[in-house]
């Protein structure tokens, strides 16, 4: 289980540039723009896998084989690890960061990992691909704020065609 310690500071598309590709002026929609970026970006995360921009994360695990695979990736670095409520120091075990992230050398146990990942600080670090990706969405949610109903069914809207920009980035599980 991933719980998020410290959120990004900022969104991986900011309000300017949402609003300059939504056609938006002014300022009276800058919350409700704020809100569905940060929707996107969740859901995006939750789509490939990933923390978008920097973040610190906990993730908890039952250890049986001595290894553990961080699942939010890019790692940049681990802050702490606890078995069993104990501190582990860091050189009774083997880290490897990035993409694929793992903890080896661990004794077995409950294991609690502390760890910063994500593309970046800034959204200037996150692939353009994911970039447009929250754009649309961001798009298709001010466009359809509100459920439409038409001929006494509501009308939905898919973005399963736009999940291909994403697919690059996605990790897959075996």
């Amino acid at each position: 289980m991933v719980r998020v310690i410290t959120p990004p500071a900022v969104t991986p598309v900011s309000v300017d540039t949402a609003k300059e590709h939504l056609r938006v002026d002014g300022t009276d929609e800058d919350n409700l723009i704020t809100l569905q970026l940060k929707a996107a970006t969740m859901r995006a995360e939750n789509i490939t896998g990933r923390a978008l921009i920097t973040q610190q994360l906990e993730e908890r695990f039952r250890c049986a084989a001595g290894e553990v695979e961080l699942t939010r990736w890019p790692v940049q670095s681990v802050q702490s690890v606890t078995v069993n409520g104990v501190a582990v120091d860091g050189s009774t075990y083997s880290s490897e960061l990035g993409d694929n992230a793992r903890l080896s050398g661990l004794p077995k146990g409950d294991v609690v990992v502390t760890y910063t990942a994500g593309f970046g600080d800034d959204g200037a670090t996150v692939p353009e691909p994911i970039q447009q990706w929250i754009l649309a969405t961001v798009g298709t949610f001010y466009e359809n704020r509100e459920t439409e109903i038409a001929d006494n069914r509501a009308a939905t809207v898919s973005l399963s065609y736009l999940d291909s920009l994403l697919d690059s980035y996605r990790i897959w599980s075996a």
